[in-house]
C-alpha cells in the first residue's frame, strides 16, 4: 500500500492572486470510500480540480499511486481517475449509450474507434448502474435522477481505480439521492473502486463514508471517522451552527439535527432564561428557547444527565456536578448567583430526591428575590421523591410562580415579558442584569 492512493500534501493552490486551500493534507487509499464536508467556499470543488489535474498547485504535490500527476498526460490520469462534476449536464442529443462510450476515450488512440473489449465496458457500466434499459434512449428525455446515473456510467466506462464525485445528489430528490449513494457504495464495496465524493448533506456523509475530511476556509477542520469528524464543535467551528448530536437508531450512524446558526445570538430583547432540568425532563425546551432568541443557561446538573448531554451539545452553559453526586451547598450559591443574573427562571417538571433539592431551594429562593419563575405543569407529588420536603417546596414555589402548562403557553409567557422589558428599555427603565 506504501505509495499507492490518490494523495495530496501541503496543498496550496487558489484562482488568480486568491488563495483558496492554505497546506491541505488528503489521502485516498485504494478502495475506500471518503467524503469532503464543508460549507460554501470551504474549498471543497477547488480540492476536487487539484486532485484532478484541472488546477496546478502553487505549492504541495498531488500523487496518483506515488507519481506526481502534473508528470503524467490527462489521458494517463483518466486511465485511472474519473470525475463526475457537478452539475453535469450531458448532451441531450446523445442516446445513453453514445453517452456512457465517451468514456472509453482515455483507452483509446487517436483515430482508433471503440473494439469489443470497449462495448463490453459500456455494457458493464450501463448493467452496473442498472440503466441496461435506457440505452437507446435520448438523455434529453431522461429524469434528473436517471441522468446523473447516466454520468456516473459514464465514469465507469474509463475502469478507474479512483472515482471523485462533486455534490452528485445535488437537486435529486431523497428517493434518487438514496439510488446514486446506494450505487457508489457498492461500487466501492464490491468493485474496489476508491471513492471521494462531496457531500452537503452531514447525514448522508455519515451514512455512506467510511472517513470523512471537513475544511473551513481552504484548511483542514478534522479529519477521520464519522464519529470523529461530526462532533458540535467541529460543525459549529466548520458551519458556525449549533447542532444536536445523536445516533441513526437504524444504522448506528451519527444523527445531526441543525438547531440554529451560532451566529444568531439572542435579539436585544432577548432574555437570559435559566433552566432547572434534569432526568430529560427538559426535552425538547433547550432548542425552543434557543431557537426563540433568548439567551439560556442550566444547571445544576449531574454529568452523564440526559439533559447535561443535551445542553452541552447545544452549547448551552451548564452548571455541573459529579456524576451521581448529591449537588451540594457550594452549588447552590453558585446556583443563586446564576439565577439572580437571570431575567426569568424557567422550572422543568423535574422530579425531586435528596439529590437534587438543592435546586429546588434555590428556585423558592429566586421567587423571595422577585426573580420570575415560570413553572411547568406537572403533578407535585409526582415529582416528589424526598418523601415529602420536595412537595411542600413545589407548593410553596406554586404559589407565586406562573405556570405553563405547554411549551406554547411557556412561548407566549415569555414574549410578553421579552415585550414588556422591551418598553420598560424604551422608557429608560430597564434594570437587567448585563450578560
Amino acid at each position: 500500500m506504501n505509495g499507492h492512493g490518490l494523495v495530496a500534501t501541503g496543498l496550496v493552490c487558489g484562482y488568480d492572486a486568491r488563495v483558496i486551500l492554505k497546506g491541505v493534507e488528503f489521502r485516498l487509499p485504494p478502495g475506500d470510500f471518503v467524503g469532503v464536508i464543508g460549507p460554501n467556499g470551504a474549498g471543497k470543488s477547488t480540492l476536487f480540480r487539484a486532485l484532478s489535474r484541472v488546477v496546478r498547485p502553487w505549492r504541495g504535490s498531488v500523487t496518483l499511486d506515488g507519481t506526481d500527476i502534473w508528470s503524467m498526460t490527462p489521458r494517463q490520469v483518466a486511465r485511472k481517475l474519473a470525475v463526475v462534476t457537478q452539475g453535469a449536464s450531458p448532451a441531450a442529443d446523445f442516446t445513453v449509450r453514445d453517452l456512457v462510450l465517451l468514456g472509453r476515450l482515455p483507452h483509446l488512440g487517436r483515430w482508433q474507434r471503440e473494439g469489443p473489449a470497449d462495448n463490453a465496458a459500456v455494457d458493464h457500466a450501463l448493467r452496473i448502474t442498472g440503466i441496461s434499459a435506457l440505452a437507446d434512449r435520448l438523455v434529453g428525455e431522461l429524469s434528473g435522477g436517471e441522468r446523473q446515473l447516466v454520468t456516473v456510467a459514464q465514469a465507469l466506462a474509463q475502469e478507474p481505480q479512483y472515482l471523485l464525485l462533486d455534490e452528485p445528489v445535488a437537486h435529486l430528490d431523497l428517493a434518487h439521492q438514496l439510488e446514486v449513494l446506494d450505487l457508489v457504495d457498492r461500487i466501492c464495496r464490491e468493485h474496489g473502486v476508491a471513492v471521494c465524493c462531496i457531500l452537503h448533506d452531514l447525514n448522508l456523509a455519515a451514512r455512506y463514508c467510511r472517513r470523512m475530511i471537513m475544511l473551513r476556509d481552504g484548511m483542514v477542520v478534522a479529519s477521520g471517522p464519522p464519529e470523529e469528524v461530526l462532533t458540535p464543535r467541529n460543525i459549529r467551528e466548520a458551519y458556525g451552527c449549533e447542532v444536536l448530536l445523536g445516533t441513526n437508531p437504524l444504522s448506528g450512524h451519527p444523527l445531526v439535527l441543525p438547531v440554529r446558526s451560532a451566529q444568531a445570538r439572542p435579539s436585544r430583547s432577548g432574555l437570559h432564561v435559566h433552566v432547572v432540568a434534569g432526568g430529560g425532563s427538559a426535552g425538547p425546551l433547550f432548542g425552543l428557547l434557543l431557537r426563540e432568541g433568548h439567551w439560556v443557561t442550566t444547571g445544576v446538573l449531574n454529568q452523564g444527565d440526559g439533559d447535561w448531554e443535551r445542553a452541552r451539545a447545544l452549547g448551552i452553559p451548564v452548571l455541573e456536578a459529579p456524576p451521581f453526586s448529591h449537588i451540594g451547598e457550594s452549588h447552590r450559591v453558585q446556583l443563586e448567583r446564576w439565577m439572580r443574573q437571570s431575567d426569568v427562571v424557567v422550572l422543568a417538571a423535574v422530579p425531586f430526591g435528596p439529590g437534587n433539592l438543592v435546586n429546588l431551594q434555590a428556585v423558592l429562593e429566586a421567587t423571595r428575590q422577585g426573580i420570575p419563575v415560570i413553572m411547568m405543569n406537572g403533578d407535585s407529588r409526582e415529582r416528589d421523591w424526598t418523601g415529602g420536603p420536595a412537595g411542600k417546596l413545589l407548593a410553596e414555589v406554586a404559589t407565586v410562580a406562573e405556570r405553563a402548562d405547554s411549551l406554547e403557553q411557556l412561548v407566549q409567557l415569555l414574549r410578553s415579558r421579552t415585550s414588556a422589558e422591551g418598553d420598560a428599555s424604551s422608557r429608560g427603565g430597564s434594570h437587567r442584569t448585563s450578560r
